[in-house]
């Protein structure tokens, strides 16, 4: 556990970093990696969580953290959406209105991490350090791939339903957990397993282990990665077209704007081609 107690002190880092970098700046990457940075904190806190059988409880630091990520997530909605917009002279006014809301989201997003109470989150780390620290690594190692494999599973049987919008947000949610935890488990070199907790495991991320003594599972969790890459950004793009549809469908409910009306149209029929895309290259990560 250490490793991935070092591993969480610079994802904290990150975080000061960044609300620093955002109050000064406000800049769209800032405002991003802000968000990136609470994202790989909370896989960590999901990964403690689950190794320590419930001894710690990450809803306190998921509490404080949330009113920042959520302000954040709107501000960068936007930002997004505007980019998408680009080029596309009808929806002038629904730039405009977006703008506008950036504008606010921005300042209200620098008053919060003006205030945010850094010397809680200090106290919240004292109290996570003093209840994973000593960790049997055994019951580590056992439990992380366990949580691996049920994401893993979840994403599965949601691939065996009826494939809804809703669905497609759930697979996309497990895949990013899963990402981060292997790539928290390649950053911290916490990929070598007893053998005799890789056999009780049995057959783990889509393929079973085996082999003498410690066994080195970093191919594995690189091969996985590599897959998981490429299915990342066309979830990505996918999940903005959804907002961004969601967002002027919103919009219209309150502002008459036919070519507004038809352009989203458009952009609804080839959100849809790439729907069916999606959820085709997660049936294929399943089928290698």
């Amino acid at each position: 556990m250490h490793g991935l107690l070092q591993q969480y002190e610079r994802q904290v880092d990150v975080l000061t970093r960044y609300i620093e970098a955002t109050q000064t700046s406000g800049d769209m990457e800032d405002i991003h990696q802000l968000r990136v940075a609470i994202k790989n904190i909370r896989a960590s806190l999901s990964l403690f969580e689950c190794c320590s059988h419930g001894g710690f409880k990450k809803r306190h630091h998921v509490t404080l953290l949330a009113p920042v990520y959520k302000r954040a997530g709107k501000i960068r909605e936007a930002q997004v959406n505007l980019l998408m917009l680009k080029g596309y002279p009808e929806t002038k006014a629904f730039r405009q209105f977006l703008q506008k809301r950036v504008d606010k989201q921005s300042q209200i997003l620098i008053a919060e991490l003006a205030a945010f109470y850094q010397p809680e989150l200090v106290e919240l780390n004292k109290t996570l350090t003093a209840k994973v620290a000593d960790l049997p690594e055994r019951q580590v190692s056992l439990l992380t791939l366990q949580f691996l494999q049920d994401n893993w599973n979840q994403t599965n049987q949601l691939l065996q339903g009826e494939r809804s919008i809703e669905d497609l947000h759930a697979v996309r949610r497990l895949l990013k957990e899963i990402r981060e935890i292997v790539t928290l488990l390649l950053d911290t070199g916490v990929s070598h397993f007893n053998e005799e907790v890789v056999n009780e495991v049995n057959n783990r991320l889509n393929n079973k282990l085996s082999g003498q003594g410690m066994i080195d599972v970093m191919p594995k969790l690189n091969s996985l990665k590599k897959k998981l890459k490429p299915l990342h950004g066309v979830i990505g793009d996918w999940h903005d077209r959804e907002v961004l549809q969601a967002d002027v469908l919103k919009y219209l409910a309150t502002h008459k704007d036919k070519t507004l009306k038809q352009f989203i149209a458009n952009y609804r029929r080839k959100t849809n081609k790439l729907r069916n895309k999606v959820w085709g290259d997660v049936q294929s990560l399943f089928g290698d």
